[in-house]
């Protein structure tokens, strides 16, 4: 963190943001079991590994790309993408 401070930096990079958010659980974690506030057991073994087990794990899955001339004839004339479809909160907006 301090060659991060060196450059300027308040916040870790995003390419390193969930280590970063591991170790912060890990010290908070620790910090809670070691005051005694926890509620529950403090887990054995190491808290930094305990954390990794239970932390959701993005993963991305890539969509293969359909060209238009595998598409049958009744969708090649619909784009790939969908747009969003429009909502607001707005009492009176978009009702019909």
């Amino acid at each position: 963190p301090s060659e991060l401070l060196k450059q300027g930096l308040l916040y870790p990079l995003q390419s390193n943001i969930l280590e970063s958010e591991i170790q912060t659980a890990a010290r908070v974690a620790k910090l809670v079991f070691d005051s005694g506030l926890a509620g529950v057991a403090r887990p054995a073994g190491n808290m930094e590994a305990f954390i990794r087990k239970q932390v959701y794990k993005p993963e991305y899955v890539t969509e293969a790309k359909v060209s238009r001339a595998k598409l049958p004839a009744r969708l090649s004339h619909r784009p790939v993408l969908r747009q969003r479809p429009r909502f607001s909160f707005a009492r009176g907006r978009n009702q019909k």
